[in-house]
């Protein structure tokens, strides 16, 4: 386990974050560790101090959690961008510039 850790800080410090891809060709072991360190997360089959360990360096467990939260900025900042524009948030369901954005709006009111 502390071999795997020290590939993650490395990996980290190349990269700036600990969402190591599945499928790493660099060293795929680090991929599957990663993914098994998730799993084991979730089933609540890890040790506390493991996972104090991985959340010290700022390690994601939600991948997807962080994929829709980073989709949601970028919408809002749309949103803002069209409030400039507009003077308003009022973009239609069916906004022909962007129907994303439109169809978004409309899912959060």
């Amino acid at each position: 386990w502390d071999a795997m850790f020290q590939s993650l800080l490395e990996y980290k410090a190349q990269q700036g974050n600990t969402l190591v891809p599945r499928k790493y060709d660099t060293n795929p072991q680090l991929g599957l560790w990663v993914q098994t360190q998730r799993r084991e997360y979730f089933k609540n089959k890890m040790l506390s101090n493991c996972v104090l360990r991985l959340e010290s360096i700022g390690f994601v467990w939600c991948v997807q959690r962080l994929i829709v939260d980073a989709n949601w900025d970028a919408m809002f900042q749309l949103l803002l961008e069209y409030k400039d524009q507009h003077g308003n948030t009022l973009v239609p369901n069916k906004y022909v510039k962007n129907p994303k954005l439109g169809r978004w709006v409309d899912a959060q009111r």
